[in-house]
């Protein structure tokens, strides 16, 4: 795909500036902005670290779930994960159409335009996700604390593979009121349990553990389940055998920044 050069009018600024406003009150909002007046990371390094993630490291992982990953521990604002709410906010409000083959092909160019229009608005790329993230959920009559995101979560083995085990359960699965995935967080299962997968994992067992656990949930799962199952056994045995110090150094970069 061809670089982009979206040509940004004066009405999509205002837009733009419009959605931050209307939407500034939020937690999810109010977080951003915090972290957006205190960070400094540049964008060459969060895009390093994004990509780092994303394909190269972490089974099942992609653009968008690398980007959130980073955003559930704060430490990212200017690389957003691109979905579908931001997408349709694109087209309803802007007249920008992307489509999903055009993001699977070219992610880095468009998240380019979405940066270069923020720049011109003011704003920065991860208060307007989490503007049009509140305005979504505003549409459903969500009170504001009830979506109340994870922001900021501190390094650990545990918390980076709770997060890492639930960005790849919601790739491709609803994970919505009296969906299969959300009653299978109900129970609290062992999946997101950093120290208990490793247990399980003696004699490369993991897969099968996960798997199981997964055909006991009522309604059925997805196919996409099964490879779920496998992603999560395989990035328990990178991580075993060094990734997560790489992980870590990567980290502490945007930390530092």
């Amino acid at each position: 795909m061809a670089k982009l050069n979206w040509q940004i009018t004066s009405k999509q600024i205002q837009s733009v500036q419009n959605i931050v406003r209307t939407y500034k009150d939020p937690p999810i909002v109010k977080k951003r902005l915090t972290h957006a007046e205190r960070s400094r990371s540049d964008k060459a390094t969060e895009r390093e670290v994004a990509d780092f993630l994303a394909y190269e490291r972490l089974a099942g992982v992609k653009h968008k779930q690398a980007r959130n990953i980073l955003q559930q521990f704060g430490l990212v604002r200017l690389e957003i994960p691109i979905d579908s709410r931001i997408l349709n906010w694109l087209k309803s409000e802007l007249e920008i159409s992307v489509s999903k083959n055009d993001l699977a092909r070219s992610y880095h160019s468009v998240l380019d335009e979405i940066q270069t229009l923020c720049k011109e608005s003011e704003v920065m790329p991860c208060v307007l996700d989490g503007a049009i993230f509140a305005s979504v959920e505003d549409q459903k009559d969500i009170p504001w604390t009830d979506y109340e995101e994870e922001w900021g979560s501190k390094l650990t083995p545990d918390e980076f593979w709770r997060i890492l085990v639930n960005s790849i359960m919601t790739t491709n699965t609803k994970s919505g009121q009296g969906t299969a995935l959300d009653r299978y967080r109900q129970d609290k299962p062992f999946v997101y349990d950093w120290i208990e997968c490793r247990k399980l994992n003696e004699g490369g067992k993991l897969f099968e553990h996960v798997l199981k656990s997964f055909e006991q949930t009522k309604p059925k799962p997805t196919r996409y389940w099964r490879k779920a199952a496998q992603f999560i056994a395989t990035n328990l045995v990178r991580l075993e055998n060094g990734l997560w110090e790489e992980i870590e150094t990567r980290f502490s970069r945007l930390q530092s920044v």
